[in-house]
């Protein structure tokens, strides 16, 4: 303010560009959400799923969890091999093999296994959407798609978000079992656990709980289907060259993986209380 006591316009600019900082990040929350819970209420309905919305939409899950699975079970493997067995050996040796099935839900049910599978996807599946988006709108594909009478949010974000979605719920269940199975066979070549193949199994299928079941669904589907929507959107805000496709792919990037992490805590949150 100055002497007469009225407000100097750049204490306004100041006001002005504070308030936009702290209610930008909020405005663009409320449309992610959104927009999510809308694509996901159209996905309801099975009238929406025309043959072209069932071609993206197949076509998603080839891409995002079919040609990916070498991948996640070459993970698993290293994940079943470098956690999983080692834990093994320290439960029992230190004679409380009886919390190994519990702690190994925990940590690759509920933590290790949809993480894993979520950064995968984003850093292969995300990257594609976007530059794949965003070559549309700056090639005039979706102007075209417009003129022919076709939603875009039907067309191009249900079958993507769903197939993302599908894609990271199936990836992590192979990924589980494998890391799983890997540490429970690889007992049979470790001299210190043989003999207790069974009884890993057993203690492993008595701790998978409901909750545990819910908790993979809740941290694969929903950070896929949000990964989705995303990209999608970050792709479809580059209109002005072709130099800025690979930023809006790294902005897809980067913003997917802080959602992955806010929805896990939250997940993770949700279950313990």
């Amino acid at each position: 303010m100055n002497r007469d006591g009225k407000t100097t316009p750049s204490f306004l600019r100041m006001l002005e560009r504070v308030g936009e900082a702290v209610s930008r990040p909020f405005a663009d929350v409320c449309t992610l959400v959104s927009s999510a819970v809308g694509i996901f209420w159209m996905g309801l309905h099975p009238s929406r799923w025309n043959r072209a919305v069932r071609t993206v939409f197949v076509r998603q899950i080839l891409f995002t969890a079919f040609e990916a699975v070498g991948a996640i079970v070459f993970c698993g493997l290293l994940i079943g091999l470098g956690v999983v067995l080692q834990a093994s050996l320290a439960f029992y040796k230190l004679g409380q093999e009886s919390h190994l099935g519990k702690v190994l839900v925990m940590v690759i049910v509920r933590e290790i296994g949809p993480l894993m599978v979520n950064l995968f996807v984003i850093a292969r599946s995300g990257t594609a959407i976007a530059s794949e988006i965003a070559t549309m709108v700056l090639m005039g594909d979706t102007r075209v798609l417009e003129s022919q009478g076709m939603d875009l949010t039907h067309y191009l974000l249900l079958p993507r978000c769903f197939g993302v979605a599908v894609s990271v719920f199936c990836l992590t269940v192979i990924f589980v079992i494998t890391s799983m199975c890997t540490g429970g066979l690889a007992s049979f070549w470790i001299p210190a656990l043989k003999g207790q193949s069974v009884r890993y199994f057993n203690d492993i299928y008595a701790a998978v709980m409901p909750t545990d079941i819910i908790n993979l669904v809740a941290k694969s589907f929903i950070p896929g289907f949000l990964t989705a929507l995303i990209c999608c959107r970050t792709g479809s805000s580059s209109t002005v060259a072709v130099t800025m496709i690979p930023i809006a792919s790294a902005k897809g990037v980067v913003h997917s993986l802080t959602t992955l992490l806010v929805v896990t805590i939250i997940i993770t949150l949700l279950t313990y209380l």
